[in-house]
């Protein structure tokens, strides 16, 4: 049993010089570090609250709407809009177009209920819509969405909502129904 124990010392200590050669006493310590001591020393925190204020009480009166038009409507926060458009196969600088969508999001996503399909984008827009690179962005965005096809809702921030107002924005938009292709408003 010894010899064992002093055979597996033996490689333990080689393996350790091999990981500090190539990648320095830093590579080191991570291959000593358990996984749960390594994940401490990671620089990330959580960032609190996932929707503000004015989201949260949108979110409510949404849902209540995309369920007036369908039971099993689902509602989604935060949604990248690669999720929802994509760059046509075979267009030249492929690359380019979808970087242009890439890290941007939509403020909330209407699904059906059974095909999970999109029923409409809705932007919920505070005073930062008013912003010349904000306006610029919002555009684009309308343009984006009106090309391929997805209805999009604009919905001024303000201090409450009534649901009917919401069912009528969301009006006849049924799936693959964009209407005339562009953001159809409400409030101001």
């Amino acid at each position: 049993m010894e010899p064992l124990f002093g055979l597996i010392a033996v490689l333990f200590i080689v393996v350790c010089i091999i990981v500090w050669i190539r990648k320095g006493f830093s590579g080191l310590l991570d291959f000593l570090t358990l996984p749960g001591e390594q994940a401490a020393r990671l620089p990330y925190e959580q960032r609190g609250e996932f929707l503000s204020a004015a989201e949260r009480g949108f979110y409510s009166v949404l849902c209540e709407a995309a369920r007036a038009r369908d039971r099993e409507a689902v509602v989604m926060a935060q949604v990248p809009i690669s999720q929802l458009i994509k760059v046509k196969r075979g267009t030249e600088q492929w690359r380019s177009w979808h970087n242009k969508i890439d890290r941007k999001t939509v403020d909330f996503v209407v699904l059906d209920g059974r095909t999970f399909e999109v029923v409409a984008a809705v932007e919920l827009d505070d005073r930062s819509h008013q912003r010349a690179d904000r306006r610029q962005r919002d555009a684009f965005v309308e343009q984006a969405m009106a090309a391929a096809g997805v209805k999009l809702v604009r919905v001024a921030c303000r201090r409450g909502y009534r649901v009917q107002e919401m069912v009528a924005a969301l009006g006849g938009a049924g799936v693959g129904d964009p209407g005339d292709g562009g953001p159809r408003a409400l409030g101001g």
